[in-house]
């Protein structure tokens, strides 16, 4: 028999752990910093309790503005789903490491992440680490476990021109 108390302590656990991601410059993929001590940042799953919490509220929001008649996604869309990103990759974000602004280091605030992580190549890197299981120890060949979201394909077919739902 399968002992689900057991079961959900341990999906719990895999649910908060976190891992190290390093940066890495955009044009050479090679880490930022010194090699003994590249920039990274600590980051809590996807499937954190967190990140789930604004996924849903997201979620919602886009299921009432259907509700209410919205069936055109605009390119002020995609703004407020890149701005939703930015704020799942706060609420996951729980330290990172030899990271510097104008030769300071830049503290792990709020403000310095909305910084940060408005930067669209950095942005992406989070996007690649966060959606790929095996950071947080699932094993090779395991589905990607994060939702598909809708915003995603509106935005693919925004930037190829695609026509359909987009304006």
């Amino acid at each position: 028999m399968a002992d689900f108390s057991i079961l959900e302590k341990e999906v719990k656990d895999w649910q908060e752990s976190t891992a190290w991601m390093t940066i890495r410059h955009p044009r050479t993929g090679e880490p930022i910093g010194d090699q003994e001590r590249p920039a990274r940042i600590c980051l809590a799953s996807p499937q954190s309790e967190r990140w789930q919490r604004l996924e849903k509220s997201y979620h919602a929001q886009l299921r009432l503005a259907r509700q209410n008649g919205q069936t055109v996604y605009t390119v002020d869309d995609v703004e407020r789903f890149e701005q939703h990103r930015v704020q799942c990759y706060q609420a996951v974000t729980r330290d990172w490491q030899n990271i510097e602004r104008n030769g300071e280091v830049l503290p792990c605030t709020p403000a310095s992440m909305e910084w940060m992580y408005g930067m669209k190549w950095i942005a992406d890197q989070l996007l690649e680490f966060m959606s790929d299981v095996r950071n947080w120890g699932a094993p090779e060949g395991t589905e990607n476990l994060i939702a598909p979201d809708p915003m995603l394909d509106s935005e693919k077919k925004l930037s190829i021109g695609s026509s359909g739902t987009l304006q």
